[in-house]
């Protein structure tokens, strides 16, 4: 018998005894995955720049600094997380109240995919464990030695007891099993395939997928604070972020001026010679850099565009003069790829981007309070930053989650607690007393006394 199907039956049958792991227990795992995590630094960081020439320091920013900040979160606050609530029952339930039990789901599906490997693996398995789940970690094979190291360290943490990493099955075959729960993090076409194979089982499911995040730049913006902050969300890890900024709105008004500051930020940010920076990301693989490379034949070069295909290297570049039939605005383009689109008011980049499909963020700069309050009530996406880009992901207050074709479900802080609990409604009633209203026959008191209950409520 193979370890994940083994896993599987062992974790569900540990469920079905009524075994639970204690929320002490669960808080111990994670002070242990934080500290394995922070001695084994240096190994993530090596693994990371072999698979993506990812960086050090952006490795630091954009995956190990986040993780362990949700770690500390839910460490500090899963003893009040996990705590049973107590509520009201309502007045037909007099004399008793409610409570609202967090219980685990079970044995859990974690799929991850590879453009933040380590946060994306292990911030979602921060949750699961916390509540108290068996976890099964399904990595993406595109980044072999970031899966290497995290199996270790996972082994080193869980051993076999509550969370593996499936090495068994590839994704379709795994799929076929029945978990209580699947956690799905990739793309719209796969996101479609996991939810076909959990309604079979009618498994409940949380699907983070990405789509086309658009950022909308109006003249009353500060020009050079959009520039710095779009540059920095739109190049971190090659443009590979599902809510990088996908197309760019810009207002006639300053669009000439915008463009001249963007091309000198990306030039402060990366240098003259982006391909020698040590901070700029590589694509994933081959496939990748070809769809990317087909893309770069529209609009007109504002900079970039250069190439380097035994890197896997494309400049950071933004196209202008780009229409809303370009072939850059088909799908996602998930690269440092950044298409800019004329308007000449905000209730023409409104119209833009409520003929799409809901996007997973939105982005907005203005300085005019009018505007930014119809951006946010006209917009729907799983997220919004104004006067920024990415950031709202590094809150563990606010849900991080899709909308309509960016996803279902969320997570992040407390949000990540709730998405592998389920919330068991209790009813305790007092058992000597017993209102006999409620039971038949309903004469002719009992029908004047829910008359006059009916008017006074």
């Amino acid at each position: 018998m193979n370890r994940t199907k083994n896993f599987i039956e062992e974790g569900r049958k540990f469920f079905e005894e009524g075994n639970r792991l204690k929320v002490k227990e669960r808080k111990n795992l994670l002070i242990k995955l934080k500290n394995i995590l922070k001695n084994n630094r240096e190994k993530i960081f090596i693994a990371l720049y072999e698979d993506l020439h990812k960086s050090e320091a952006e490795a630091t920013v954009s995956e190990f600094v986040p993780l362990l900040d949700s770690l500390n979160y839910m460490i500090r606050n899963i003893k009040k997380f996990a705590k049973p609530k107590r509520v009201s029952a309502g007045l037909a339930n007099l004399p008793g109240y409610g409570k609202i039990y967090q219980e685990p789901y079970g044995v859990v599906l974690i799929i991850s995919t590879w453009n933040y490997p380590l946060l994306l693996a292990i911030d979602p398995l921060v949750g699961a464990i916390a509540a108290g789940n068996k976890v099964i970690l399904k990595l993406s094979p595109n980044t072999p030695n970031t899966n290497r190291v995290l199996s270790e360290l996972l082994n080193e943490c869980f051993g076999t007891e509550n969370c593996i990493v499936d090495k068994d099955f590839s994704l379709d075959e795994i799929l076929q099993f029945k978990f209580d729960y699947i956690f799905f993090t990739g793309g719209e076409a796969s996101g479609k395939n996991v939810a076909a194979a959990a309604a079979k089982n009618l498994t409940p499911t949380t699907l983070e997928l990405g789509g086309k995040s658009p950022c909308v730049v109006d003249d009353s913006s500060d020009l050079k604070l959009a520039a710095r902050r779009i540059a920095w969300g739109k190049f971190m890890n090659a443009g590979q972020t599902c809510v990088a900024p996908d197309y760019l709105l810009v207002t006639n008004k300053v669009k000439e001026k915008f463009l001249n500051l963007l091309r000198e930020q990306i030039k402060s940010n990366f240098g003259n010679s982006p391909e020698k920076s040590p901070d700029y990301v590589r694509i994933i693989n081959q496939a990748h850099y070809e769809r990317l490379c087909g893309l770069l034949e529209e609009g007109t070069l504002v900079c970039g565009g250069e190439k380097i295909p035994d890197e896997l290297y494309i400049a950071p570049t933004v196209l202008d003069k780009i229409t809303l039939q370009s072939k850059i605005m088909e799908r996602e383009i998930f690269g440092p790829i950044l298409p800019i689109i004329t308007v000449d008011n905000l209730e023409e980049a409104l119209q833009i981007i409520r003929n799409r499909p809901k996007p997973l963020a939105a982005y907005y700069f203005s300085n005019n309070s009018r505007r930014i309050e119809t951006f946010l009530s006209t917009v729907s996406s799983g997220g919004v930053s104004i006067n920024d880009t990415v950031m709202h992901l590094c809150s563990a207050n606010l849900p991080f989650g899709g909308v309509g074709s960016s996803g279902m479900g969320s997570y992040h802080g407390k949000a990540s607690f709730q998405t592998f609990s389920h919330a068991k409604s209790v009813l305790i009633k007092n058992k000597y007393f017993d209102f006999p209203l409620r039971y038949l026959p309903y004469s002719k008191w009992k029908q004047k006394i829910f008359k006059i209950v009916q008017k006074n409520i």
